[in-house]
């Protein structure tokens, strides 16, 4: 009998993203992850535009429990590589009719 390999499993795409908008509902938190761009106009200005590629659906003791990993890997990077500047656009947006805040960083 021929020795079977198993195939390993492909990683998934790596996407680099610099934009976040968190929201939720009592089943799930979603996190909607894009990416900023500087898009040209025909008169010569610039705007800025969030090209939003994917939303995560997960339960809350999950959002908490990355909270905790990322709390966790954040303190474990600082010790190694030093402090990470905090972005000053950052600001906890206002909390919507239909739900709790969302966190996003205000474009300009």
């Amino acid at each position: 009998m021929a020795d079977e390999q198993k195939a390993e499993p492909k990683a998934p795409p790596s996407q680099g993203v610099s934009q976040f908008v968190i929201t939720a509902t009592p089943p799930e938190i979603m996190i909607t992850a894009g990416v900023s761009r500087m898009v040209p106009h025909t008169n010569g200005t610039m705007t800025r535009a969030v090209e939003w590629l994917v939303t995560l659906a997960i339960s809350p003791i999950a959002a908490k429990q990355l909270a905790d990993a990322l709390t966790d890997t954040i303190q474990r990077y600082e010790k190694h590589f030093g402090k990470i500047p905090v972005d000053p656009d950052f600001k906890l947006l206002p909390a919507r009719s239909d739900g709790p805040p969302r966190q996003q960083r205000e474009l300009k």
